[in-house]
Parts: structure tokens; C-alpha cells; sequence
């Protein structure tokens, strides 16, 4: 998904051209995960995560 513009502070828009992804990893039931390990350098720009979550 992309959008026009990203959040700026005081509630204004940065009129940057923003990517928002979203993954999903298939997980073996019963078993539990330990850790997420998450890429030590990215190719371009930054990397932020946001969130992160488990379900059934």
C-alpha cells in the first residue's frame, strides 16, 4: 500500500510518498516463538516496525 503523504509533528502532512507492507509467516500450532530477528541493514531508507502481533 502506499499513500501521498506521511504524518508530520504538530498534525501536519509530509507530502512524501509513503510504504506501508504487512507480512505474514505461517507458525507450526503448539509450537511457541522464542524471538523475531529482524535485518541488521536494509538497502534503502529505514526500517520501522510499528507493531507486531501472534494469533491463532
Amino acid at each position: 500500500m502506499t499513500t501521498t503523504y506521511r504524518n508530520a509533528g504538530g498534525g501536519s502532512n509530509d507530502g512524501v510518498k509513503t510504504y506501508l507492507f504487512a507480512q505474514t509467516v505461517p507458525l507450526t500450532p503448539g509450537n511457541l516463538v522464542a524471538s523475531v530477528t529482524l535485518p541488521k541493514q536494509v538497502s534503502a531508507g529505514k526500517l520501522h516496525v510499528f507493531g507486531m502481533s501472534a494469533a491463532p
